[in-house]
């Protein structure tokens, strides 16, 4: 009886303590994005066309339409837009 009562008491300090420490963490605030919709959409051009220059493309059906349908899905989920997403 003893032996229950300890394990007993032993989980409820552990389980206050886990609580206590989520109650315990610092917020944290993403840093607020210092260019307009527009800079990004240009900077995000200009790094896709870098990446084009400097890497090959790969012609392969199967790993097109993987990809294809991965952004399908994640476009899906995503919020509404509030700029233009298309990326090509």
């Amino acid at each position: 009886m003893a032996s229950r009562n300890a394990c007993a008491s032993a989980l409820a300090i552990v389980l206050f303590l886990s609580g206590a420490g989520l109650l315990a963490q610092t917020p944290v605030k993403p840093p607020k994005n210092k260019y307009t919709p527009k800079q990004d959409v240009e900077l995000g051009r200009k790094a896709a066309a870098e990446v084009r220059r400097e890497y090959p493309i790969i012609q392969n059906d199967r790993i097109t339409s993987y990809l294809t349908k991965l952004g399908d899905r994640l476009v899906a989920a995503a919020p509404p837009p509030r700029v233009d997403r298309r990326a090509w």
